[in-house]
């Protein structure tokens, strides 16, 4: 009879292993990998994009903000002269502690 010891496909499956990582990413900026990840053209397309998407914010300026800018001072310009805020009003009550 044979109890127990090592049966064939028993115990906890091996889990993939991980690709070596280079060594050469101890010196590298985090542009310089996700431009060379976006530029491999053997990896994966969504993590292209995704490389893509997060170098995208380090190599381009946002839009062009002074449409914005100029809303704004058109605005502060309109609340001048007689539609300006009043002065705040007086305090009527002195503290009695005086």
């Amino acid at each position: 009879m044979g109890w127990g010891g090592k049966r064939k496909g028993a115990g906890r499956k091996s889990k993939a292993k991980k690709p070596a990582v280079a060594t050469d990413l101890k010196n590298m900026l985090p542009l310089d990998y996700l431009l060379s990840v976006m530029r491999d053209e053997t990896a994966d397309p969504d993590r292209r994009m995704k490389a893509a998407k997060c170098a995208a914010q380090y190599c381009h300026k946002k839009g062009d903000r002074s449409q914005k800018d100029g809303k704004q001072r058109a605005a502060e310009k309109a609340g001048a002269g007689k539609f300006a805020a009043g002065a705040p009003p007086l305090r009527l009550i002195k503290n009695l502690d005086d």
